[in-house]
């Protein structure tokens, strides 16, 4: 059987920017989900990428979190919930090629396109297109504490990030990595994350404006875990800092509600 997985996967390229050693390692972390029907839930001496994880670079790390987005195909149901207590429903679609957020009263699209390394983001509003320009990715969305450059995702291909070391978040293995933007375009001059070592997703984000001070911080609560083995973001917590202070003065979540079974 694992020969016949093998053999399906002989054709598939990996990702633009991707290297094609991380993307075999990815492809045999999806048989083992196939065969034991669970996520990176492996123990360690089962797992047959750990002693391969340790020599990855921060490029190929970097590489790993955009992998590992742009492989998502789900529909999720969510609340952003802002420091007044306000909340705003949403749908989050994500897939192969995009991340789409969704938005009623009024109605409201926004869309990144993971195969288009600018991070450019296009918005929907009154059925009227276009592209959000850059001036414009510190504004918050619907009030929150999530602007539109935390959509886009830029660091992720922003060059030469920096292994900083390894850390646990909520019990979780994850590598540090340190990205500059390497413009002056955006809110962001350096943006800090730590990448969960099992799955490739975030677990952590530090964001530093042009004098090197932190004016925010998400960090991931807590999260569902589905029949399959597989986890999906329950809650995520977005602070908002003034530059130089040590504590937030606004703080957002960002809820998912429990993805129900296919068929229910």
């Amino acid at each position: 059987m694992m020969s016949a997985i093998a053999d399906s996967f002989q054709n598939v390229s990996s990702p633009v920017g991707f290297p094609r050693r991380v993307a075999a390692v990815v492809l045999c972390i999806v048989m083992l989900e196939l065969l034991f029907s669970s996520f990176l839930t492996v123990g360690a001496k089962d797992n047959p990428d750990e002693d391969y994880k340790k020599n990855l670079s921060a490029v190929e790390i970097q590489a790993l979190v955009r992998f590992s987005n742009a492989a998502q195909d789900h529909d999720l149901v969510g609340t952003l919930r802002n420091a007044r207590g306000e909340r705003v429903r949403f749908l989050l679609t994500m897939k192969d090629r995009y991340v789409r957020f969704t938005f009623d009263n009024p109605r409201q699209i926004i869309q990144l396109d993971l195969k288009d390394t600018s991070g450019l983001l296009r918005e929907v509003v009154d059925d009227s297109e276009e592209s959000v320009p850059f001036t414009r990715y510190a504004e918050s969305v619907r009030g929150s504490d999530i602007w539109y450059e935390d959509i886009a995702m830029r660091f992720l291909y922003w060059p030469d990030p920096t292994l900083e070391g390894e850390e646990r978040i909520k019990t979780r293995k994850c590598w540090k990595l340190r990205i500059y933007n390497p413009l002056n375009l955006g809110p962001y001059h350096c943006v800090e994350i730590w990448v969960d070592k099992g799955s490739g997703g975030i677990m952590k984000m530090q964001c530093y404006n042009y004098e090197g001070k932190m004016i925010k911080r998400s960090t991931v609560n807590s999260g569902h875990k589905l029949k399959s083995g597989a986890w999906v973001l329950k809650e995520m917590r977005v602070e908002s800092f003034r530059p130089g202070e040590g504590s937030p003065y606004a703080r957002s979540y960002l809820e998912i509600d429990k993805p129900q079974p296919t068929g229910s």
